[in-house]
């Protein structure tokens, strides 16, 4: 049985796969997509793998890896496993998006000393985590028309920041709302 739900963020696609066989025997599942190849370079899908309830896998799946094959017998890993994946799955998102590099870069040029630094790198970091888990969690999403022209006024204006405002006020709160838009 496939579910999809279409709106203006994307697609959700729910599946229900029966299993053949005994319960005690390990289980196999392969799910492809090509939906990323489809999509303009650097978009990437989420796929999330329950069974009876409880998350056995997650994937980022991009054009360059549009397939992930699940142990449907294996224990699910815990919170460690859980914390690990996503920090992956962040690191690869801020360096493979020039964008968030653009824009780090620019903050690394703006900042006099390693706590205007790290306050202004927390404060982006902690912005961009709320609002990818408003993406991931409640589904909120706003039309690439609007946020791509904002992501590149961001750097823009960070830019002319640098060069007109250096040192004359405390950047985190615009550096928060930036971050929120990223």
């Amino acid at each position: 049985i496939v579910d999809v739900a279409i709106d203006q963020g994307g697609a959700r696609v729910q599946a229900t796969v029966a299993l053949n066989g005994s319960s005690d025997r390990a289980h196999r599942l392969t799910i492809a997509s090509d939906v990323p190849k489809r999509l303009v370079r650097g978009h990437r899908e989420l796929l999330v793998v329950t069974l009876g309830g409880s998350q056995k896998d997650q994937k980022l799946l991009d054009a360059d890896s549009d397939s992930a094959a699940v142990d449907l017998g294996a224990v699910a890993g815990g919170l460690p496993t859980v914390a690990w994946s996503f920090l992956k799955l962040g690191i690869h998102h801020i360096l493979s998006g020039y964008d968030h590099l653009l824009f780090l870069a620019a903050l690394f040029l703006a900042a006099s000393t390693i706590r205007d630094l790290l306050v202004l790198l927390t404060a982006f970091t902690v912005a961009h985590s709320i609002s990818l888990a408003l993406v991931v969690l409640a589904g909120v999403h706003l039309p690439p028309s609007i946020v791509e022209p904002l992501i590149a006024a961001s750097i823009a204006w960070v830019g002319v920041e640098n060069v007109i405002f250096r040192g004359r006020r405390s950047r985190w709160p615009l550096v928060f709302g930036f971050g929120l838009i990223h």
